[in-house]
């Protein structure tokens, strides 16, 4: 499925909105549900590592943004 601006904002609220800023209760980050769920086969491999919430969902804003998303 193709990562935009709409989901990955609305990722972003439910996780939340469910975990707070960090990992959640499996050490599951937010980057890994987003490479999961969706195409980023061309993301930073130093953003695979970010275990931030908020810093992930900037890198991930600039991401889209260099794609021209």
């Amino acid at each position: 499925m193709k990562l935009t601006i709409d989901r990955i904002n609305l990722e972003y609220l439910t996780w939340t909105v469910a975990y707070g800023p960090d990992t959640n209760l499996d050490d599951y980050t937010f980057v890994e549900r987003i490479t999961g769920k969706y195409e980023t086969s061309d993301l930073d491999p130093a953003l695979l590592k970010e275990k931030d919430t908020n810093a992930a969902y900037i890198g991930l804003l600039q991401f889209l943004h260099e794609r021209g998303e």
